[in-house]
């Protein structure tokens, strides 16, 4: 005999669900009239009120409130200009500088994985296996990746230091 979902094989499930339906229902209270309109106040818990005078002043927010209230000077055509030629000549260096990373990353890689690769070819020759393992195919690749890697991480720490030069040159003023 197969039991369906809505029929209850249990004696007291009836009984059990009809108490629990009974104590979950949700009740409803109306609020209290008030005579005037007027009168209604909305109060905080004491523990809001609370917190709301011990907060302390974020000191990012008045300053942001302070350089929103200031104009904003006017720059010169000339400091236009300067700022203009600084960015440009950013962009052109860091170009450049990545450039070179992954020149210098691809030629690292390559010399690393022929080095791995050659010294697998002699350790299979020796042991009279296939030139090339899958295990030193895989270590070439790990070495080239780092080198790369290393490069290119190398070439935006440069580029970063060029950039920082050329920002203080071009925006201060000065090149000490």
């Amino acid at each position: 005999m197969v039991n369906s979902v809505n029929s209850c094989s249990f004696k007291g499930m009836e009984d059990f669900a009809n108490q629990y339906n009974h104590t979950t229902k949700p009740t409803f209270q109306a609020p209290p009239k008030n005579d005037s309109a007027d009168k209604v106040e909305i109060s905080k818990p004491a523990e809001e009120a609370v917190k709301e005078e011990a907060a302390p002043v974020d000191s990012k927010k008045s300053e942001e409130a302070q350089t929103a209230e200031q104009p904003k000077k006017k720059r010169s055509f000339f400091q236009k200009a300067r700022d203009l030629y600084a960015g440009m000549k950013k962009m052109f260096i860091a170009q450049w500088e990545y450039t070179k990373g992954i020149a210098k990353g691809a030629v690292a890689g390559a010399i690393g994985a022929v080095a791995v690769l050659g010294v697998d070819a002699i350790r299979n020759t020796i042991k009279k296996a296939p030139t090339f393992s899958t295990k030193g195919k895989v270590a070439a690749g790990a070495v080239a990746t780092v080198a790369m890697g290393v490069n290119i991480f190398k070439a935006y720490l440069n580029a970063n230091q060029k950039k920082a030069e050329v920002d203080h040159r071009w925006r201060t003023g000065h090149d000490a």
